[in-house]
């Protein structure tokens, strides 16, 4: 963040301070009074389980101030030489903060929204742009009413771009998060069915995304994923003219008269192979077509900022997708595929996609969590989930949640219609929580699965991923163990082992 002055921030928010208003500077801002450091400003967020408010006078040991309410701030006058800015809303003053601040930023911002792929593409970007120009990208999944603004005040003003992850879980979010960045870059990564609590059905969705465009800058780029009809019809359609005719609108996708279209994509063990318009061709350490797609935009994005199609190619064969987005790991004795870190019906096609084209030489496995916010449709959608698990070649089915017998009474009924003999069947389990799946998951595993983990955030299937990792790394040192004993000659010196008795275990 560039400093900012104490006053200035008290006329961006309309702030009265609780004494004397010192033009000291500011060289950051927190919400986390663990991690205030010296020259920040304290933001006393009320939340569900904490209140800001209770923790004022701990983040005032090294922050310069504190930013609070009128109807929660009760305490004492702050400590000689520290500032008490009163508001009616702190989560209200940060966003007025964050839109002052934007104001100053002269490079180009770049908005990411869609139901899937947002962090992973924003990565995808972040890491492309890094190699040639200053700038920065959101945190982790730093999307809401609380992330934006923190991403946009973390940025320097002399930086030349900033990539800001927009989320959604219902209607006029994005509107609002979007009025807030005023990006000259958009990038929309496609809808699903997310969120249904909140944005009803598919059209929702799309109404919810597409609305981003309107507070993309004149003059500005648009990337799109127009696959799905719904989000085609909103950004291309007859009804998107008055929109869009102040903005470039790149389309992407498969579809067939998409500005840049996917038209060959093939994995070779963990590098992922692909080709736009049939003529440029890329690669990257990724797993899956979705991620092929999310390049498409990054590729748009590159190339608005002035990256020549030599330079994007060789850095994105640098890249490697972010934690729990559909990392592959070896542990020990098996193989997983960690896709935990969010799910809804699209994400989760798309990973199960990944599971079955794999190749392997042992057993597929699927360790399935709940799909959250879906709203009235969840049951539906689990028994959809079940159905498609059914059709697919996998040995093990485990399934945690609230909905963990939906997807596997919807799993059974779709094996005895389909006819698959017991013997051909899957072996199916459920559990109400992550850590009771944790607890059992050795018990299903066979050395040489191939595992893959994909459920929403909340269920923290992230608990199984590290028992199955354990077990993995125990079963191999078990099994090394074994070897070396069994291959001792009499004088306790170890013989190489035969390799006719190994099992192949695929690196």
């Amino acid at each position: 963040m560039t400093p900012l002055i104490m006053d200035e921030i008290a006329g961006a928010l309309g702030a009265k301070s609780a004494g004397p208003l010192r033009p000291v500077r500011v060289t950051g801002v927190c919400t986390d009074s663990r991690a205030v450091a010296d020259g920040d400003l304290f933001f006393a967020i009320p939340g569900p389980h904490f209140d800001g408010h209770d923790f004022v006078h701990d983040a005032l040991a090294r922050a310069v101030g504190a930013v609070v309410e009128r109807g929660r701030w009760a305490g004492k006058p702050p400590p000689e030489g520290k500032t008490i800015l009163m508001v009616s809303s702190v989560t209200e003053a940060l966003c007025d903060l964050a839109r002052y601040y934007r104001s100053q930023l002269a490079g180009t911002v770049i908005a990411v929204t869609g139901s899937n792929g947002k962090t992973t593409t924003q990565s995808m970007i972040g890491h492309l742009l890094s190699s040639f120009r200053k700038g920065g990208a959101s945190e982790k999944s730093f999307n809401n009413y609380i992330g934006v603004p923190l991403t946009l005040l973390r940025a320097e003003t002399a930086d030349e771009y900033l990539v800001v992850e927009l989320g959604s879980s219902g209607p006029g979010e994005i509107d609002r998060l979007a009025a807030l960045t005023s990006p000259t870059i958009a990038v929309i990564t496609g809808v699903a069915e997310a969120h249904l609590a909140g944005l009803r059905d598919l059209h929702g969705v799309a109404f919810e995304k597409s609305s981003l465009l309107k507070h993309v800058r004149r003059g500005g780029l648009v990337a799109v994923n127009v696959d799905q009809p719904e989000l085609r019809q909103l950004v291309v359609g007859d009804g998107a003219r008055a929109l869009t005719e102040s903005l470039t609108i790149l389309t992407c996708g498969t579809w067939d008269q998409a500005d840049l279209r996917l038209t060959a994509c093939h994995q070779k063990d963990r590098v992922l192979h692909f080709t736009i318009n049939g003529r440029i061709e890329l690669r990257m350490r990724a797993t899956g077509q979705h991620n092929a797609l999310n390049a498409l935009a990054a590729f748009a994005v590159a190339r608005r900022v002035g990256m020549s199609e030599e330079q994007i190619v060789d850095r994105l064969a640098t890249y490697a997708t972010p934690p729990m987005r559909v990392e592959r790991q070896r542990a020990g004795v098996i193989e997983l595929i960690n896709d935990a870190y969010n799910a809804n019906p699209g994400s989760m096609k798309a990973a199960l996609d990944i599971l079955t084209t794999l190749p392997t030489d042992g057993r597929r496995v699927l360790v399935v969590g709940d799909m959250l916010e879906l709203g009235p449709a969840a049951a539906d959608w689990h028994a959809w989930l079940g159905q498609k698990a059914a059709e697919l070649p996998i040995s093990v089915l485990v399934a945690v949640g609230e909905y963990a017998d939906c997807v596997l009474d919807a799993t059974r009924a779709a094996l005895r219609a389909n006819g698959r003999s017991r013997r051909n069947r899957p072996r199916l389990a459920a559990f109400a929580t992550a850590k009771l799946a944790a607890a059992e998951i050795g018990e299903l595993l066979e050395p040489r699965d191939l595992v893959l983990f994909k459920g929403s955030r909340a269920l923290g299937l992230e608990r199984v991923v590290q028992a199955a990792v354990r077990w993995g790394r125990l079963q191999a040192r078990t099994s090394d163990a074994s070897t070396s004993s069994a291959n001792a000659g009499r004088d306790g010196t170890a013989r190489r082992p035969s390799r006719t008795k190994q099992p192949p275990v695929r690196a």
